[in-house]
Formats: structure tokens, C-alpha cells, sequence
């Protein structure tokens, strides 16, 4: 028997259209959100149809988009022509329907969902649709005369207020306990200036907070330093000839290996351009934490734009890269580097419901040269670890960029990570050439021992985040202020007791009969859950399998059922409810 994972060697192509796969990976994160919060309001009011054909409509569009078929056969050697021109038209917007329809369902969802919620006036609410409370950076607009208030304790929300035009702000607030499977509501009232500390500018290239401290070079805007101060560990290797987030023009490759592995065919002889030098145009402390931003250019990228956040509650670098890039069809690609720390160096990337580790959990003639991560990579160093997060960006190179060797073995000599975020390295099919503003997303967290469940919180807060709602009052649009079962404040609509398990999405069965509850084990354990549900009643549940089919009927009370689950497994529940009686719940 042969077990391992075969690589990705077509996966590749979707580096030459950037844009609308980051595009449809984001819609990817928001249509379980869409459905967990539809489900619920049509739990709490079946009146409120769920939108199973629009959901269904969207997710088909995601998966023609995901499709293999990208393109004429001619868009390479053709790239002009109406033949070549019109397909894309039909592949990209696959992607661009997908997202539109998704946002629309998601706020219609939220909107309903609102409903429920004992609010008395414009507010933001906060959902988190994840097995655990979770304290989250979240970003909103409000009025520049406007400020948030803690409905849990009548506080002034503390405000980083990094853009303003026009009457209105855009803002990050940090979303604290959020509670699990639930929400938290913060009212949105009048400006009180004296309740808020401004940005404090700060000069140099350093930034730090209780965890990490990182230092930007003025060179090329990426990190010459990352430390991370409870372990007293440097994150960035000094060997390395890049240093972490620096940005990376690749071009040459043309009549090479790097294009086609066929027997005479050269080795690539590849051109790496990095950026001659950068201005930190802003450093400045926030009542979240710190955030500098640096800008620089390089071949064929006249802007790139480098936003590094550090949170003081949460130990995590987020970083933010927006680029500008020239339209060319001579061979390119372009990476983001992140050279890690690591003598002894193991790297596995997370794949659907576990983990692969290149050579070692690959089928014989796998492909080495780039990797498919849902989201995380896990760079090990004993008994440290490194966790690095891609939401935005699907590909990546190992140890090294891809230099066409097409390795039967990648020796792992280093714990270096490469997101591969461009190229137009396939000779028909893809896009020959692209260009325009992108934006690639990257976190990291570290640490000593992180766990299987460490690690799947960290993609959980870098993947599906918590979502603000913004639920607003008008003259033609007033909020009830009777008849909602949910407090103000915060509340869960349900709760797992086990925390090794990681909720996928709630939905309405595809039979139409009852609702289906996903969840997924993510420690490699087995067990019994609690599954409890303060606000409303099930009738009968069944554990079934992953097409729906009931196998196991559940044993149920009034508030709760009981789940069995096995190790890094998928769990599908059917569940019948009950509409929950219209009084206000405890808190």
C-alpha cells in the first residue's frame, strides 16, 4: 500500500491571476460565516427562509473558479486575442460573482441574525463563529464624530483610527471575548474626544510590545530582526541572503526547465531583484499596540507598501503587503520571503484535516519545487516552533524559490519559507501576464511546544475571523425594542465542551430537513461532546456522514445532545429544532 500526498505540479498556474484567486479565497472564508448566520436566524424565525439556492449558486461559482480549466489553449503565445480575452472574462468573473453574492449573503444573514439581539440602537456586532471565546483586531467605518461603547461593561472602546476623509474614519478596535459560537455588541454613540488617546508618533525602525520586537530595514522595507521576547529567541535567520517579508523579482527563465520539464531543455538562469530602498513613512503607537509602515519599489513594482501590526493582546505579527505592479509577458514571478531561525529544521504544511511534511509524507516522483497550504506552514526547531499564515496567497517554495530542478528529494537544510504570490511560468492555459494593486496578508506566531490545537487556533484567527456587522439604525430602518430572545451584550447561541474540536459551518440539511452542524477534531484525539444550546430546543438529532445520510440517532434532552467524534476527523450532525420561545435570555 503507497500512502502520500502527490504534490500540486498543475496548482502552480494560479500564481498568474493573483488577484482573483486571493479574490476567491476570501470568499471562501465568508460563505460558512453566510451560512452559520442564516441558519440561526431561520432557527429563531423560520419566516426567515434560508437562501439554500443562493448558497448553493455561490459555492458552485467558488469551484468553477478553483477549476482546472483556466484558459484558451492559445492565451500564452495570444494573449490579445478575442478568443483568449473572452474566456478569461468567463473564468474571472466565476470568482467576482462568487464574492459579490457571498458579502450579499453574509449580510443579509447578519442582518436577520441581528434581529435577535436585544440592541436599542445603531450598534457593531461582532460575530465568532469558532468553539472558543476569542479576543480579535477588528476593522469597521464610522463617523469621524462617532465612538463604540462595551455594552458588556458601558466602556469606551479604545480606537486606532488609521485613516479619515470626508466625515468618516476607518478604525481597528481590539473585539475582546468575543464568546464562543456567539456574539458581542458594542453601541455606537457620540464622540466623547477627551475618552480617547491619540496615535503616538515614535521615530526609528522599531516597534515591540509584551512578545515580539522587529526591526525594519531601511533598505528593502523588509524585517532585518523579529524577536520574540518570552522565549528569548531571535525568528530570523542572519545566514539567510533575505531577510523576513523582503520582496522578491524574479525574471529570467525563458526556453528553461523552469517552464517545462522536458529532457535537453537549459536550467533556468534566473535574475533576483530586491528593493534598493525604502522610507518608513509611519511608526506610531496605537491604544491596540504598534504599527510601522514602510514603502519601496523595485523591477517592474513602482510601490510597495509594508504595514507590520503588533497587538498588545495577542501574540501574533500581522503583516500587510500591497503592491503595484507593471504588466509584462517576459517570464517572471515574484515571493515574499521569510527566512526562519532554525538548526535543526523540520517544515510540514497543513493540508485539508492534517499535516504533510515534504519527502516524508509524499508519494515517490510527488511534486517538491512548490506546496498547496490550506493556510498555515510549521517551521519546528526541536522543541520551537514558528507558525506562518498565507489566508491570501495559495503557493509556496520550500528552503529555496523554484528554480526549476523539479528535486526527486528536497533535503530540508534550513527553515525558509517563500510565498510564491506571482508568475507567468506556464507556457498555455494561464494568463501570460498581470499586473496592477495586490494585497498579500501574512501572520506569524511562535513559541515553545506549540500543539496541534495551538496551531489550529492560529489558523482559525488568521482564516476565519471574527466578522463585524455593522447594525444600524434609521428613520426608515428603526430596531425593534421588544421581542429579542438574545441579551445585548454577548451571548452564545451554542456550545461545544470539548476544545480539541473546530467548527466548519452550520447550514440547513440539503433534503431541507432540519439543520447540519460540521465540526472537525484537531487535536488527533477521540471522545463525546456536549453539544448545548441556550436558546433554543432540539427535537431529534442523527450522527450522519459526509453526504447528510443519517447513520446514528443522538441522544437528546431539552438543552443538549451528546457527539461522539474520532481523531482529525470530520463530524456531521443532523439537528431538528425547535423555535425558540420570544423572551429575553440569561446572559
Amino acid at each position: 500500500v503507497h500512502r502520500g500526498d502527490c504534490g500540486a505540479y498543475w496548482e502552480d498556474g494560479v500564481g498568474s491571476t493573483a488577484k482573483a484567486t486571493t479574490l476567491n479565497r476570501q470568499t471562501q472564508q465568508i460563505l460558512p460565516a453566510g451560512e452559520t448566520a442564516a441558519a440561526l436566524a431561520s432557527i429563531f424565525e423560520p419566516r426567515n427562509r434560508y437562501p439554500a439556492q443562493d448558497f448553493w449558486n455561490a459555492w458552485r461559482n467558488v469551484m468553477f473558479y478553483d477549476e482546472h480549466t483556466w484558459g484558451a489553449h492559445n492565451s500564452i503565445s495570444q494573449p490579445g486575442r478575442q478568443f483568449v480575452e473572452r474566456q478569461w472574462e468567463i473564468k474571472e468573473n466565476y470568482a467576482t460573482r462568487a464574492n459579490l453574492d457571498a458579502r450579499n449573503l453574509l449580510a443579509r444573514a447578519n442582518n436577520r441574525l441581528a434581529q435577535t439581539i436585544e440592541v436599542d440602537g445603531s450598534s457593531i456586532i461582532t460575530f465568532n463563529w469558532q468553539n472558543r471565546a476569542r479576543t480579535a483586531p477588528v476593522e469597521i467605518e464610522i463617523g469621524s464624530g462617532e465612538q463604540l461603547v462595551d455594552l458588556a461593561n458601558d466602556q469606551v472602546v479604545p480606537m486606532d483610527v488609521y485613516f479619515e476623509r470626508d466625515g468618516w474614519r476607518k478604525i481597528r478596535f481590539a473585539a475582546a471575548n468575543v464568546p464562543p459560537m456567539g456574539y458581542k455588541a458594542y453601541s455606537i454613540r457620540g464622540l466623547k474626544a477627551d475618552a480617547h488617546q491619540p496615535n503616538e508618533k515614535i521615530s526609528g525602525e522599531t516597534i515591540e510590545n509584551s512578545f515580539y520586537r522587529l526591526t525594519v530595514d531601511k533598505q528593502t522595507g523588509a524585517l532585518t530582526s523579529l524577536f520574540d521576547k518570552s522565549a528569548n529567541r531571535e525568528l530570523a535567520d542572519a545566514k539567510s541572503p533575505y531577510k523576513l517579508n523582503e520582496y522578491l523579482y524574479v525574471s529570467g527563465g525563458e526556453g528553461s526547465l523552469i517552464l517545462n520539464c522536458t529532457f535537453g531543455t537549459a536550467p533556468a538562469n534566473l535574475q533576483v531583484e530586491t528593493p534598493a530602498s525604502a522610507e518608513i513613512v509611519e511608526n506610531v503607537k496605537t491604544p491596540l499596540g504598534q504599527r510601522i509602515v514602510v514603502l519601496a519599489k523595485s523591477k517592474n513594482t513602482p510601490r510597495i507598501r509594508s504595514e507590520y501590526l503588533l497587538h498588545d493582546k495577542i501574540k501574533r505579527v500581522d503583516i500587510v503587503n500591497t503592491i503595484e505592479k507593471n504588466e509584462t509577458r517576459a517570464k517572471e514571478a515574484v515571493y515574499f520571503a521569510f527566512p526562519f531561525a532554525a538548526e535543526k529544521p523540520g517544515l510540514e504544511y497543513q493540508i485539508q484535516n492534517g499535516w504533510c511534511r515534504p519527502n516524508d509524507d509524499q508519494m515517490p516522483g510527488a511534486c517538491r519545487e512548490w506546496f498547496t497550504p490550506q493556510n498555515l506552514v510549521h517551521v519546528s526547531d526541536g522543541s520551537f516552533s514558528v507558525a506562518w499564515s498565507t489566508p491570501d496567497a495559495p503557493l509556496v517554495t520550500l528552503t529555496d524559490i523554484n528554480r526549476g530542478k523539479w528535486l526527486a528529494h528536497l533535503p530540508i537544510a534550513n527553515g525558509h519559507v517563500y510565498s510564491y504570490a506571482l508568475n507567468n511560468y506556464w507556457f498555455t492555459n494561464y494568463r501570460a501576464e498581470q499586473g496592477g494593486t495586490f494585497v498579500f496578508r501574512y501572520s506569524i506566531t511562535s513559541g515553545r511546544e506549540l500543539s496541534r490545537e495551538d496551531l489550529a487556533h492560529f489558523d482559525e484567527d488568521t482564516r476565519t475571523p471574527v466578522f463585524a456587522y455593522p447594525h444600524l439604525s434609521s428613520f426608515s430602518a428603526a430596531i425593534a425594542q421588544s421581542g429579542r430572545p438574545m441579551p445585548a451584550a454577548g451571548g452564545s447561541f451554542l456550545t461545544l465542551d470539548a476544545p480539541n474540536l473546530e467548527i466548519v459551518t452550520l447550514k440547513e440539511a440539503e433534503d431541507g430537513d432540519g439543520f447540519i452542524l460540521r465540526f472537525r477534531e484537531i487535536a488527533g484525539r477521540s471522545g463525546k461532546a456536549q453539544l448545548r444550546f441556550p436558546v433554543f430546543q432540539v427535537r431529534e438529532a442523527h450522527l450522519c456522514n459526509g453526504v447528510e445520510e443519517n447513520k446514528q440517532k443522538l441522544v437528546t434532552t431539552a438543552d443538549a445532545v451528546t457527539v461522539p467524534y474520532k481523531p482529525n476527523a470530520f463530524t456531521t450532525v443532523r439537528l431538528k429544532t425547535e423555535r425558540p420561545a420570544q423572551q429575553t435570555a440569561a446572559k
